[in-house]
Formats: C-alpha cells, sequence, structure tokens
C-alpha cells in the first residue's frame, strides 16, 4: 500500500511543475472594433516612436497594449490620472524577457499585457507591459474593455518551453 501512496503523492507534485507558464495577452474578436479605434497608427522610425511616446506621456496616459509588426509598431494608450509607476519593454528574447519580468516582480511590478513579433530573421521577440501591483485590478479592467487578457509568466517558467 506505501507505493501507491508514495506514487499518488508524487503525481500530486508533477502538476506543480507542468504548470510553468508564458502565456501571451489574448484578444477577444467582440471587442477589435473598439481596440482598432483606440491604436495608435503604426509608426516605424525610432523618431516617431520618440514623438509619439512624449506626445502621450505629456497628455497624462501611458500604454495599455503594443503590438509590432513589419509596418512597425502600434500602441493603445490609456490616462494615467493617478501617475502610478508602470514599466514596458519590447522586443526581447524569450530568456530576457523571462529575466526581465523576474526584476520587475522583486521591485513589486505585475506583467499586465504582452505580445509577441517573429521578425525576417524568425526570431520571436516578446514585449510587455508591467505595472506596480497596487493597481493591477484596476489595470485589470482596463484591458478587459478592450478585450485584452492578461499575461503572465509563472515564476518557475523555462524560456523555450511552453
Amino acid at each position: 500500500m506505501k507505493p501507491i501512496l508514495i506514487f499518488a503523492a508524487a503525481s500530486m507534485l508533477l502538476p506543480s511543475f507542468a504548470t510553468a507558464e508564458f502565456k501571451l495577452s489574448e484578444l477577444s474578436e467582440k471587442n477589435e472594433t473598439k481596440r482598432r479605434k483606440a491604436f495608435t497608427e503604426w509608426v516605424s522610425t525610432e523618431e516617431e516612436k520618440k514623438e509619439e511616446y512624449g506626445r502621450y506621456e505629456r497628455k497624462g496616459q501611458f500604454v495599455i497594449y503594443m503590438e509590432t509588426s513589419e509596418k512597425g509598431e502600434r500602441r493603445i494608450y490609456e490616462d494615467n490620472p493617478d501617475g502610478f509607476l508602470y514599466n514596458f519593454w519590447f522586443l526581447y528574447g524569450e530568456a530576457n524577457f523571462c529575466k526581465k519580468n523576474k526584476e520587475l516582480r522583486k521591485k513589486g511590478f505585475v506583467l499586465l499585457s504582452a505580445s509577441s513579433y517573429t521578425n525576417e530573421r524568425s526570431q520571436t521577440l516578446y514585449q510587455g507591459i508591467w505595472v506596480s501591483k497596487d493597481v493591477e485590478e484596476r489595470m485589470q479592467r482596463v484591458i478587459r474593455r478592450y478585450g485584452i487578457s492578461q499575461a503572465t509568466i509563472s515564476e518557475d517558467h523555462v524560456p523555450g518551453k511552453k
């Protein structure tokens, strides 16, 4: 009987190792029109990006979701009336993206949204937005209005394994 119990106990532990996840934000079809209206135009040069970021920051807004394609980059911005802290990082390989997530989690941030882009060299690069934990629930409601799910990277995720 003991070997069966040990096996059962061991098999109960396995799912915790198998739950390491790397989940990007998903976009619902239901809110596609709302997102399309909210997205900025595609910007492709560093100068255009810098100009865009400054314009929205001056208006007290911050990025809640971004996408990259061969056309460039586009974003959805939202008001930031409280001036809370956020970070965004883009176009990292999976290992560096996971490392950045760990660093930011230690500083009190949580991943809000993330997307990926496969470049012309077939490299998949990731980008994400992190917000301070104290506004996570509020920001979840904001991204849900646009049909964007929260992205997650579990602490024990091993890059390259999904």
